[in-house]
């Protein structure tokens, strides 16, 4: 419990900060803040929750005005967004790739209209990049186009919103760090973005910066994306994942194995599934065989050095 606040009905973490929505409507934050990531209008850091607002907070003479009427808040890396209930989208933290959408550079440290959109139903925040999704089924995109970013360096931005174009009807819209999923209104899944782990689910690491469609995941699904990798939970419950796996994020127990196409979780994945490197389980009887044949090999190479050996003491012998 977050002591002296009640009524928070969402929250979301950054990368070093986080956001709460309460019910009457007003955000709030606490942790790292020197990209603005807490929107507060400054850049101190804070171990308990302010406000976020809409104006500086160099303000001397009024009281600064807060953030009302949000209705869904998102943030992933240092930047974060808003959704009002007239369908308005607010943005604020660090704008060095047009991630805020407002077509300005340079740090925002109060909560900031992105201008452009209207109707807004849903939005979704990756580390550089945003997405909203309008009540007509079109996605808008603005910041860095994560699949021409090299280490460092971002390729493509935009710093303002843009139609994503050629996409049927969406009804769901996820981010993670460097990629986008989204569902469309007959349960079709697209992705574009990174995909240097197989996040997109695509059966290979080519990165796309338009959508394409993921074929092998069943209709009526939902969906969730986290840095390197993807998450579907279709009609009957079942999890479906894909991309990177280090640290056993998939569900198939730690070490590798990433998976680059949407891959089945069973109750006891360990006996279940096999990675797609992987070669399949043998047989017991060609294990047998196997095992035969590595001990013949062993005795053959125990011989073959003993007549080396004598050989050698013969001739030092004459």
């Amino acid at each position: 419990m977050v002591e002296g606040h009640r009524g928070f009905k969402q929250v979301a973490g950054g990368h070093w900060h986080s956001i709460a929505l309460k019910e009457d409507g007003t955000v709030w934050s606490w942790g790292h803040n020197y990209f603005g990531d807490l929107g507060s209008g400054d850049r101190e850091h804070r171990s308990h929750p302010v406000p976020v607002v809409i104006e500086s907070a160099t303000r001397v003479y009024e009281p600064v005005r807060l953030l009302k009427g949000i209705v869904s808040i998102a943030t992933v890396g240092y930047h974060g967004l808003a959704l009002d209930k007239n369908g308005q989208v607010w943005a604020w933290g660090p704008n060095d790739y047009g991630q805020l959408g407002t077509g300005e550079g340079g740090v925002r440290t109060f909560a900031a209209h992105v201008p452009g959109m209207s109707r807004i139903a849903a939005i979704a925040v990756g580390w550089h990049h945003s997405m909203a999704l309008d009540s007509g089924g079109v996605i808008w995109a603005w910041g860095s186009d994560p699949a021409t970013q090299h280490h460092e360096t971002i390729g493509t931005f935009r710093t303002t919103p843009s139609r994503v174009e050629d996409l049927p009807g969406i009804e769901t819209v996820v981010c993670g760090s460097w990629h986008t999923l989204a569902l469309d209104s007959s349960g079709g899944l697209w992705a574009w973005g990174k995909n240097h782990f197989g996040m997109l689910g695509t059966g290979d690491t080519i990165s796309r910066s338009l959508p394409v469609q993921v074929d092998s995941i069943p209709k009526g699904c939902r969906i969730g994306a986290g840095c390197f990798q993807s998450l579907v939970v279709d009609s009957t419950g079942t999890i479906w994942t894909f991309g990177d796996n280090p640290s056993g994020q998939l569900g198939f127990g730690a070490g590798p194995g990433r998976s680059l196409v949407p891959v089945r979780m069973g109750k006891n994945v360990r006996d279940t599934w096999i990675p797609p490197t992987a070669p399949a389980p043998a047989s017991a009887e060609a294990s047998k065989a196997g095992t035969d044949r590595h001990w013949w090999i062993m005795v053959f190479s125990i011989v073959l050095n003993a007549l080396l050996l004598w050989s050698l003491w013969r001739k030092r012998g004459v």
